[in-house]
């Protein structure tokens, strides 16, 4: 990956951050941007911030990682994003730090999905931010988890989200 657009970018729009990584052999293992409205987002709305990745869908086969929020509006306002070579939690740290370093003011909660790599990397990386589970990433998986009878009860889900946020 030719990472000299976003080098250029970096030095001619002043609000723009970039950072990249690479291993010893000279390969690309990691990729971080964010741009001047993303930056303008984040003031508004970065009290809270889903960190997600998506594993092998582009033709890098790297780990895209992209930082969001849903708005006022119920749209979804992207922040950052990068590419990773490797989903460990020191990717995951490096990745966080360049966010921290671009953005300055960590969230006050981040929400990610059930990876122990990139919760070791915020806990890291963000430790008084609350860390929360995705509840789509939870219902996805509570019908095979709770007994049938308790899955269907009226309450379950009023209860269960009552505690999820309690938590």
């Amino acid at each position: 990956m030719d990472v000299d657009i976003l080098t250029n970018r970096k030095l001619c729009i002043s609000n723009f951050s970039f950072e990249f990584l690479k291993d010893v052999d000279d390969h690309l293992t990691g990729l971080f941007w964010a741009d001047d409205t993303s930056k303008v987002n984040y003031k508004e709305f970065g009290d809270v911030l889903s960190f997600d990745a998506t594993y092998q869908t582009n033709k890098y086969s790297m780990v895209f990682a992209l930082f969001t929020r849903v708005d006022y509006h119920k749209r979804c306002v992207t922040f950052a994003a990068g590419l990773l070579a490797r989903e460990t939690a020191d990717a995951y740290v490096w990745l966080l730090e360049v966010f921290h370093k671009a953005f300055v003011k960590p969230p006050m909660m981040i929400v990610t999905d059930q990876d122990s790599s990139m919760k070791k990397a915020v806990n890291f990386v963000f430790p008084e931010s609350k860390h929360r589970l995705c509840m789509w990433h939870i219902n996805q998986k509570l019908e095979e988890k709770i007994p049938i009878d308790i899955y269907n009860h009226p309450n379950f889900p009023k209860t269960f989200f009552l505690y999820y946020m309690e938590s």
